[in-house]
Parts: structure tokens; C-alpha cells; sequence
């Protein structure tokens, strides 16, 4: 099977991210709306595992986790970690497993400490923001305390976590800078618009990279083989998507003229089914105007 068919959203978008120049601007977007403040140069690779120990006086608890991508950032002088988790489906539990990833993180620092320095821990911040890709509104708990409804007269004292999600569909793409962040969100945002119809991208070109991240995203698997097979790296769309539509067509008419084979002949041999699924668009409409001439499994393979 093709490599990329099976692509995943939140580990193509963390690659994507591997790139500092892009991680920055999205950062930029949300720490200062949109200001260039910040540039690669700020930025240093941090390990995303998220495995720790936690040492209690009664056990020694193990966790294992992974984040999508965290990265050391260098402000004024000061130094934050600041973590990206990309969404696609909405997720209830999403501000535990924030507070998770983050809590790991402090206890990562807090381990590496020898034991004198343990009774003074200053961590190193953590910020961790979500960007949420799914075609519906996040309309999920943004606190922990909305995922365990805390009461009323509870609420001033319960020690809450916030989450910070920013939705794509929302964004704002001129405070964008990177070019392709510009073109990844305007693309995800055109395709939300015309309802999943990828026909809206055709005016525009992008990086092969981004139009991968782009397939994805929106689950487009004919277009992520079509655009797979591109020997170039920058992208037209238009030519792509017309390619994945027509396939997609031939794959919807190869299915269809196989039903109804099987519904006058009964199960077809394996082969018979394969060569269908290879035939040209002229071979299947072939079969379909000689579909009455057809009295035999043999005479399928006769016309094809």
C-alpha cells in the first residue's frame, strides 16, 4: 500500500513543526498576536517523550507518554518550553491530558536534579497549546474544572488547568507570516467553507510538504497518492485535485459495474475483480454498453 495513504494527522503536523521558522510564526500568532516577535533563532530542540517516574513512599509509579512536539524557546533571556498538541477529533478530556503532559514535564525537570537542588525546584514554564483541524466547532471543556463540574462554591478554591485552543478555521491568516502556514491554514479553511469539496483549492499552488500535511488533514486519500507520485516540490492543485477526481470517478464506476456483475453472476473470481480495478475509463464504459451481451463470467474477461 501506498506509504502516505496511511499518513496520520498529528505526527505529519508535528513533522511539519520540526521546522523552527514555522513553529515560531504559529507561536507568534498565539503568545502575540501575530507580532513578529520571536524567529528560529529562538527556539532549540527540546525531546518531545514524555516518560517519567513519580517516587512516592509507597510505590514507583511509571508513566509514558508523547507529545506532538515541544521545543525550548528563548524570550528576553528567559527560557520557557512551549509544546504544540495538534487535534483532529474533539476531545473531552483534553484539558487532564494537557495537565498530564505538562505535570510529566515538571517531574522530568524535578528528576533530573540531584537531591540538594531538589529542595529549592524552580521549574522551567510550560506552555502547551492545542490547534484543533476538526470540521466542527470546539465546543469542549476548556478547564478541568468543566470536565469534573465543580460546584459554584467550590470553584475560587479548586486548584484549576487551563487549556489554550486555537481552531484553524479560526485563525486569522494575515497575521500569518510563514508562507506556508499562510497556505496550510487558507487551505483547511477553504475546504471547511465549500463543505469537504477539494475543487475550491484549484487556484492554488504550494509546497509538496504542506500539500501532503493539507490531504491529510481533511482525509483526502486520492489526492495523497496523486500528490505522492509528483516528482516536484512545489504543488499546482489544480492539476492534482482534477487527477484525484478522476480517479476518484473511475474507482466509483468500477464499483458500481462490479455490483451489478455480481448481482447477475454471483461471486467473481478474484482475478475477474482485480482486472476491474485495473481497466481504463474507456474499458469500463465498454462494459457497460455491452453489459447485456455479457452471459458468462468469461465473457467479462473477453471485453476487458
Amino acid at each position: 500500500m501506498n506509504q502516505l495513504i496511511d499518513t496520520k494527522p498529528a505526527a505529519t503536523f508535528a513533522d511539519y513543526l520540526k521546522d523552527k521558522s514555522r513553529f515560531a510564526d504559529l507561536i507568534n500568532y498565539f503568545l502575540f498576536d501575530g507580532k513578529p516577535v520571536l524567529d528560529e533563532s529562538h527556539f532549540y530542540d527540546y525531546d518531545s517523550d514524555s516518560s517519567t517516574v513519580f517516587n512516592t513512599k509507597n510505590e514507583i509509579l511509571s508513566v509514558g507518554k508523547s507529545r506532538d512536539i515541544i521545543m525550548a524557546v528563548d524570550i528576553n533571556n528567559y527560557t520557557v518550553l512551549i509544546g504544540i498538541e495538534h487535534q483532529q477529533a474533539i476531545d473531552y478530556t483534553m484539558p487532564y491530558r494537557i495537565m498530564m503532559y505538562d505535570l510529566i514535564g515538571y517531574n522530568q525537570q524535578y528528576n533530573r536534579l540531584d537531591k540538594n537542588k531538589k529542595k529549592s525546584f524552580q521549574p522551567t514554564p510550560i506552555i502547551t497549546f492545542v490547534l484543533y483541524s476538526g470540521e466542527r466547532k470546539w465546543n469542549r471543556p476548556r478547564t478541568f474544572a468543566e470536565q469534573v463540574e465543580v460546584p459554584e462554591w467550590l470553584i475560587e478554591k479548586f486548584n484549576d488547568w487551563i487549556i489554550h485552543v486555537f481552531d484553524i478555521k479560526d485563525i486569522d491568516v494575515s497575521k500569518l507570516h510563514h508562507p506556508d502556514n499562510i497556505k496550510l491554514v487558507e487551505a483547511i479553511q477553504k475546504i471547511y467553507q465549500w463543505n469537504g469539496d477539494i475543487r475550491c483549492l484549484k487556484d492554488m499552488v504550494m509546497s509538496k510538504e504542506v500539500a501532503i500535511l493539507v490531504a491529510t488533514i481533511v482525509n483526502q486519500k486520492e489526492l495523497l497518492g496523486i500528490i505522492e507520485n509528483e516528482d516536484k516540490e512545489e504543488i499546482d492543485m489544480c492539476t492534482s485535485i482534477t487527477q484525484a477526481l478522476m480517479q476518484r470517478e473511475l474507482k466509483g464506476k468500477t464499483t458500481m459495474l462490479t455490483t451489478i456483475l455480481k448481482a447477475r453472476f454471483g461471486t467473481l473470481p478474484c482475478k475477474t475483480e482485480e482486472r476491474l480495478k485495473e481497466c481504463t475509463d474507456e474499458q469500463l464504459d465498454l462494459l457497460a454498453v455491452h453489459m447485456f451481451d455479457i452471459h458468462s463470467k468469461e465473457d467479462i474477461i473477453k471485453l476487458i
